[in-house]
């Protein structure tokens, strides 16, 4: 018994450091053919994959492109399969993977469904090993995105390890993380590329190309306004917080259109989450970090009971690690993080926060509820622990506050000093018994009244709400 869990252990140990090794490789490039190569050469010098091929979705014509191969003397590159074409076409439809053993004696019947099929789908058909005995595909996805799949050819009939079955899958779904971002980075050097070459003939085109310039800052402005309604998507829907809570308010204004800030609800069986982020950064950049969060949030809250908040603050922190998928010494980024669990039938909340405080109002006045002086994701946080979980009783009317720090930070155009907390808690004493909406936008007026003439620094998101009672 003992010798088996050892085993385990060791293959479990092993699995680990392939992961982050793996991850680590492919992050240290942002081109998706070099992604692809390099995932095709890792699968060969960790499971002995000698023939493989990658393709990455093209969802707007509905086919899978070539992009690399390995150990083929056709390389196929540019070559396309429609979805649900053939294995790999039926896994890009399927989303799941597929294995084909004894491919030998199903060569004579595959022929005959092609001639069946037609000409077209023959000169479709991608050139593999012409003697392949077995096939392996597996849908590459991030975040329940297909972004391509990963075929595996032997001549062999059962060359595939089901041991490797969750390391494989979980490294071809890192594979498709780096090709998405990759993907994303392609389309903005070749919005960049476009733009280089605008500047180059402005000089001679001024005039023919005015026009053209107005189209082009128009599709850049649509292309973020298309990025700012993406990001709503993951913002709680009014209606799912009007289910829950006795009165809510919101405010959530990015700097630059997209923003890192985001709050987050989720419902439980016997009560409810409630979460206010506050990512590295603003505008774009800040907007991918607060979709990985929240993505990772999600994760770890569905993997993990509720027993301890200050463990699964210890969860998001690492799982945040891991998706970022870079050194420690590397790490820059990360968020600051208030999270509360409530349970209405018992009129309790518990609260962990991480650089983030809850704001109480009741008939007592206004409390401030610390989090822990570290934030999630940064290397340097990781010298501080998390403070333990603080549990509230509270009564009708009770009101609570969480707020990013565009509002704690804001510097004042007489004073030339931050709007801090002490303001805030006067702010709130003084509004403790409006409508959690009318707080919000209270609050947000006497920042614009503070702030004057001075810049806004930071995006700014305020959650009020009152929770309800059962």
């Amino acid at each position: 018994m003992e010798d088996i869990l050892e085993e385990r252990l060791e293959r479990k140990t092993k699995e680990l450091e392939i992961v982050q090794r793996v991850a680590v490789a492919l992050n240290a490039s942002n081109e998706v053919k070099t992604i692809a190569l390099l995932m095709l050469q890792l699968m060969e010098e960790y499971f002995n994959f000698q023939h493989s091929i990658l393709l990455v979705l093209r969802p707007e014509e509905e086919v899978l492109e070539v992009v690399a191969t390995h150990g083929y003397e056709v390389d196929n590159l540019g070559k396309t399969v429609k979805v649900g074409m053939g294995v790999i076409g039926m896994v890009a439809k399927k989303q799941r993977m597929m294995r084909m053993a004894n491919l030998g004696a199903q060569r004579k019947y595959m022929q005959a469904i092609s001639k069946n099929t037609g000409a077209e789908a023959v000169a479709g058909q991608i050139v593999g090993l012409p003697d392949a005995e077995s096939q392996v595909a597996i849908p590459m996805k991030a975040e329940d995105r297909l972004l391509g799949v990963l075929s595996i050819e032997s001549k062999k009939i059962n060359f595939y390890n089901p041991q490797d079955e969750t390391l494989v899958t979980t490294l071809a779904n890192l594979g498709a993380v780096s090709l998405k971002n990759a993907l994303y980075l392609q389309q903005v050097e070749e919005a960049r590329e476009q733009l280089r070459e605008i500047n180059t003939n402005l000089e001679q085109l001024v005039t023919e190309r005015t026009k053209e310039l107005a189209d082009a800052h128009a599709d850049i402005v649509s292309s973020i306004s298309y990025a700012s309604r993406i990001q709503r998507e993951f913002i709680p829907r009014s209606t799912t917080l009007q289910d829950h809570l006795e009165d809510f308010g919101v405010v959530w204004q990015p700097r630059d259109v997209v923003g890192g800030d985001f709050y987050w609800f989720q419902p439980q069986d016997n009560g409810y989450l409630v979460g206010l982020g506050d990512c590295t950064g603003h505008g774009v950049p800040g907007a991918f970090m607060s979709l990985v969060s929240i993505s990772t949030l999600n994760r770890i809250v569905r993997e993990n009971d509720l027993s301890n908040l200050n463990d699964l603050l210890r969860q998001f922190d690492a799982g945040l690690r891991a998706q970022l998928g870079r050194s420690d010494a590397e790490n820059r980024d990360g968020l600051d993080f208030g999270l509360c669990y409530l349970k209405p039938s018992e009129q309790r909340l518990r609260f962990v926060g991480a650089k983030m405080s809850l704001f109480h109002m009741n008939g007592d006045g206004v409390t401030e509820i610390s989090g822990a002086r570290k934030s999630i994701g940064y290397d340097t946080a990781r010298k501080r622990p998390f403070r333990d979980e603080v549990e509230i009783t509270y009564s009708i009317g009770d009101t609570f506050l969480m707020a990013s720090d565009g509002v704690i930070d804001q510097m004042g155009d007489e004073t030339r000093m931050c709007f801090g907390k002490q303001r805030l808690e006067n702010f709130l004493l003084a509004h403790k018994e409006d409508s959690a909406q009318k707080i919000c936008d209270e609050l947000i007026t006497r920042l614009s009244d503070y702030r004057g003439e001075n810049a806004v620094l930071d995006d700014v998101t305020v959650f009020c709400f009152r929770p309800n009672i059962l």
